[in-house]
């Protein structure tokens, strides 16, 4: 049989499609992995039988498989001994069969060859289950980073015309909800359902209550409360509780003042998601698009897996503080810590300020910042 040797990571994940001369960073590159990982990973545990009987060797494997010949495999024209090795529980058989899958007399014989020789010897590697526990270890559990997952909304899609400018916070929510309870939101504009929860709820406001704006974060608040995540505003965060929140599977929505120059930043909060960090910076998705955060525009609509520098953040901070002590818009901003910006290229790098939040999700309990 022929296998399609082009899949993997043929759009991003807001849905564009990449196209020949498009060029994207490392952090990008494994975002698109990560994404595209754990959905095949979803697919399979729906369609494998057995799935969580199988050693995290042997799922290693079967997803190595899926990534290369797409998540259609199981059960389709072309991949019948495969698929009836699976159905049957005669597990041992699976490293013969991997190896009918080389597209045999083709160009690329040779190098599937090797990855199908791969994935059986990792089959074959360790007898390990899904459900055990490591000696010492027990009921630790350890998240990749960046997250997998955590989707990009798109903002500016928004079916509410008149709002599209300004749900950057509604958005990140979204992506806040969605990374953290999988599923909640459906489709493309699932940003729009936290809206829609937002407008509703509104805020309290003694016995009454108002109709709820995007930009107000005592709705945004209770709205992801509606849904079941408990979070609340830290006005003193920093990158260690970034890391912290992360390291936990939590990602961490972000305002900072977009516009102006960074010693002079000017107008209303911007939001976006942290999911990932490394010693010199973190992984967002951005709803609007890339910031140029030197000279506070908007490079590009692509904010998919963007790279913030982490290396003037302290300069970045104070000017923050500055501003904001005499600025008109520190209610509708609340910036709440320092932050970064866009890494390599173009001098592209402070940032302004942050918001964090601590989640609670179904079936257990992120502890809140400390």
């Amino acid at each position: 049989m022929s296998l399609d040797h082009r899949l993997g990571s043929t759009t991003y994940n807001d849905g564009a499609a990449v196209k020949q001369g498009d060029r994207i960073s490392q952090e990008l590159a494994d975002a698109l992995l990560a994404v595209q990982l754990e959905r095949d990973h979803h697919l399979l545990t729906q369609r494998i039988p057995d799935w969580a009987e199988l050693g995290t060797n042997q799922q290693a494997a079967l997803l190595s498989f899926t990534y290369n010949c797409g998540p259609a495999w199981f059960g389709s024209q072309g991949f019948t001994t495969i698929t009836k090795v699976l159905q049957s529980g005669e597990l041992e058989k699976l490293p013969a069969a991997l190896m009918l899958y080389v597209n045999p007399g083709g160009p690329s014989e040779a190098g599937l060859r090797r990855r199908r020789k791969a994935e059986a010897a990792l089959w074959s590697a360790s007898p390990i289950r899904v459900n055990s526990k490591p000696p010492g270890r027990a009921g630790v559990i350890r998240y990749p980073n960046p997250l997998v997952g955590v989707p990009r909304f798109n903002q500016r899609d928004s079916a509410q015309l008149a709002q599209r400018d300004r749900t950057c916070f509604s958005s990140s929510c979204a992506m806040l909800l969605e990374g953290i309870k999988p599923g909640t939101l459906k489709g493309a504009n699932g940003d729009d359902q936290v809206l829609t929860v937002v407008q509703h709820l509104g805020v309290a406001d003694g016995e009454q209550r108002t109709s709820g704006d995007t930009t107000d974060a005592s709705a945004q608040l209770r709205a992801l409360a509606h849904f079941g995540v408990r979070a609340r505003l830290v006005q003193n965060a920093d990158f260690q509780l970034i890391e912290r929140q992360i390291n936990r599977g939590v990602p961490i929505p972000c305002g900072y003042i977009l516009r102006g120059p960074v010693d002079r930043p000017t107008g209303s909060c911007h939001w976006l998601i942290v999911y990932g960090h490394t010693p010199t910076q973190v992984v967002v998705n951005d709803p609007w698009g890339e910031p140029d955060l030197i000279h506070g525009t908007t490079l590009n609509p692509k904010g998919m897996g963007l790279s913030f520098s982490r290396l003037n953040y302290r300069y970045a901070g104070l000017r923050l503080r500055q501003a904001l002590d005499g600025g008109a818009h520190w209610r509708r901003c609340l910036p709440l810590c320092a932050g970064q910006g866009v890494g390599g290229g173009g001098g592209r790098h402070p940032l302004s300020g942050a918001f964090s939040a601590a989640a609670e999700a179904a079936g257990g309990s992120v502890a809140p910042p400390a």
